[in-house]
């Protein structure tokens, strides 16, 4: 039988290890099959043992039970002494108690049947099984009958001051003791007495002309096997109410518990519990409990007759009732936002003899239901079935907040994924949103939507091929009462841009005599640009980006050897495509060598042809020519022509009026070059 089973298992927690400091103990001990308690009172030992499964217990009846003891000696091997010269066996010569006679009838194989109030009755169990519990619930009634079945033992010839371990295990022969799974073993401090707990606190639940009495019963395993139950009615005197010892064995519960039946309610009286120790004994707790029977059947179910909305925050609630109850005290309104959510209380409690409330805090933007909940003297509550009214809403909700698109670009499909995000509206009632889209602000939104959207982020595909740079979108929400809203504010979504922009040309790289070079370049054709990037290589070696620009610049580099250098421009457009390099250009240092002798400039202004005339004077030598360079406000010089030897003017007609600056240098035909001349600076009107 499951139960019994149980309650044997659970009996084992109360068997005691050797594992204690300073004493060496056998390896290798197989789990016990046997149970053991033990207690030091008055001087003396006492030893109770069971075997947990019955076909053990018959065969221990007949081979006998060894008791050993062993003394204590830190750092030493245990040496065991028997103190039985047979083993111990059932001898039951003069029965003389009640319990007696019951144990021999057990031992001897007598059918049995027991009444324990656990209802172990229900289930059906062999007779072997139910021998065995039978014969264990008497050797814990009765500790002098449970040595006489073999399964207890006193021990008076022993040293206060020293610490004992005690083997018992079955005489059953061909077996070495030490690896015996029915041996156990038991630590004993003869100096301390066995400290005895007392049993635990009532708790009770008052029921209808009932009363349950439960308690720990999971956490006393060790000290108490069975239980007793007392009640008093008159405060004084005291009777047994359980007929038989109850017995805890569902370890699921971790509680035992006993029913009391009472003929009436209201009538107190007070319980206390009694526990039987593993030997015998005993022990009544100290304190009690008061607890009666009490009116647990609530009142008949109110029926909830209409609920009308009556505009704004007020809804009516009607009911009825369909008997009149004599002990009927009133009744509560609740509500809820859902039905099967928990239901607030409404306003006040009503009399018995109300069947209308006017609720002048529903909620018009949520679902509202009802329900009566009917109340008698003694605070049994029943709730009608809920009712749901239809509220009259034409409030739209707000319109969503915190509209924003993020783009993720597929260029395998040539395709983008934007995915919008905004806030959740804090009305109660909205339901969901729809979302609409175009590709200009200006222009009508198209809703892109087939089903309302529950969450507050949705995704949508666009086309890379289109010519619009952007796809804008808005959102509205929608209550339960389909109420839209207006229109969120637009959230631009940026298209993917998977072509690259086009690289601007370099028009201009100068050098000047002091090494430097001047670099100008055009403005890239694509409107997307964000960053103009310069690179430069000199001859032998790696590009190295020089400088990045935001918008078509002059940069003027230093070139540091006689090396020829190359520099290209590229872009970057804001969706971070580079484009090809430019065209690459060259710059080399100007030849250090030149004649000491300079050009003498003179430049004079015409007002009225807008003309500047340069001339010059320089000592007839071999061939040469002028090199004249003109530089505008704040620029370099730039190259605008030659003169051939045999000439000694130069007329120049700026596009605009400005102040400019002229110099000259001479050019040989063998290579040599003057320095320039001293510069000449004109202001034209």
């Amino acid at each position: 039988m499951k139960t019994i089973f149980i309650f044997i298992c659970g009996l084992c927690m109360a068997f005691v290890s050797v594992a204690q400091k300073g004493v060496v103990v056998p390896k290798n001990i197989p789990k016990s099959t046997l149970s053991v308690w033990r207690q030091v009172k008055n001087d003396t030992v006492r030893l109770r043992w069971m075997p947990i499964e019955a076909t053990d217990w018959v065969a221990n009846n007949s081979a006998g039970y060894v008791v050993e003891r062993a003394e204590v000696v830190k750092g030493k091997a245990l040496v065991f002494k028997r103190l039985t010269a047979q083993p111990l066996r059932p001898t039951f010569s003069t029965p003389n108690s009640v319990e007696d006679k019951a144990a021999a009838k057990i031992i001897n194989g007598d059918p049995v049947t027991t009444s324990i109030d656990n209802k172990l009755g229900q289930q059906e169990a062999s007779q072997l099984t139910m021998r065995h519990l039978t014969a264990s619930l008497i050797a814990f009634k009765s500790f002098k009958t449970a040595q006489k079945m073999g399964l207890g033992y006193t021990d008076s010839n022993f040293e206060k001051s020293k610490t004992y371990v005690y083997r018992i295990y079955s005489a059953t022969a061909g077996f070495q003791v030490e690896n015996k799974a029915d041996t156990a073993y038991v630590v004993i401090n003869a100096a301390r007495n066995t400290t005895r707990r007392l049993p635990p606190n009532l708790q009770k639940e008052e029921l209808e002309k009932t009363v349950l009495l439960t308690w720990p019963a999971a956490s006393y395993l060790k000290d108490f096997v069975l239980y007793h139950v007392e009640k008093s009615e008159d405060g004084k005197t005291y009777k047994r109410i359980s007929t038989s010892p109850i017995m805890y064995s569902n370890k699921a519960l971790k509680i035992a518990y006993f029913k009391d039946s009472l003929t009436q309610n209201y009538r107190p009286c007070l319980y206390k519990l009694i526990g039987i120790t593993p030997f015998g004994e005993l022990v009544t707790a100290p304190t009690f409990i008061m607890a009666m029977g009490r009116d647990r059947t609530p009142p008949s179910q109110p029926q909830i007759q209409s609920t009308r909305h009556l505009g704004g925050t007020r809804v009516e609630i009607k009911w009825a009732m369909p008997a009149q109850e004599g002990d009927l005290r009133g009744f509560w309104v609740t509500r809820a936002k859902n039905i099967s959510s928990q239901y607030e209380k409404v306003g006040r409690f009503v009399s018995k003899d109300s069947t209308r409330v006017v609720d002048y805090k529903a909620d018009p933007t949520a679902a509202n239901h009802y329900r009566v909940v009917a109340v008698d003297t003694a605070g049994n509550e029943r709730a009608s079935f809920p009712a749901y009214v239809a509220m009259n809403d034409t409030v739209a909700p707000a319109a969503p907040k915190g509209l924003m698109a993020k783009v993720i670009t597929d260029k395998a499909n040539k395709a983008g994924t934007v995915t919008l995000t905004w806030k959740r509206n804090i009305e109660m009632d909205v339901q969901g949103y729809y979302v609409y889209f175009a590709n200009d602000p200006d222009h009508e939104f198209s809703q892109i939507t087939k089903r309302m959207v529950a969450d507050t982020v949705f995704k949508d595909t666009i086309t890379l091929q289109s010519l619009t740079k952007n796809v804008y979108y808005k959102v509205v929400a929608v209550d339960k009462h389909f109420n839209i809203s207006e229109f969120s504010a637009s959230a631009p979504a940026k298209r993917p841009d998977i072509i690259r922009p086009v690289a601007p040309l370099i028009t201009e790289v100068a050098v000047k005599e002091d090494n430097t070079v001047t670099i100008r370049w055009q403005r890239s054709p694509s409107n997307d640009v964000v960053e103009y990037q310069l690179y430069r290589r000199e001859s032998g070696r790696e590009w190295v980006k020089v400088k990045s620009f935001k918008s078509p610049e002059v940069f003027v580099d230093k070139l540091q050897s006689e090396s020829v250098f190359e520099y290209f421009i590229q872009v970057v457009d804001d969706n971070g495509l580079v484009s090809e390099p430019s065209i690459t250009k060259t710059a080399k240092r100007l030849p250090r060598s030149w004649t000491a002798e300079a050009p003498v400039l003179k430049v004079t202004y015409n007002k009225e042809s807008k003309l500047n005339l340069l001339t010059w004077l320089y000592p007839q030598r071999t061939q040469y020519r002028i090199a004249i360079y003109r530089a505008e406000t704040k620029q370099g010089y730039h190259l605008i022509g030659f003169a051939k030897a045999s000439e000694s003017q130069f007329v120049d007609k700026p596009l605009q009026s400005d102040r400019y600056k002229y110099v000259l240098k001479v050019l040989f035909s063998d290579g040599q070059e003057s320095p320039f001349s001293a510069a000449v600076e004109v202001k034209m009107l």
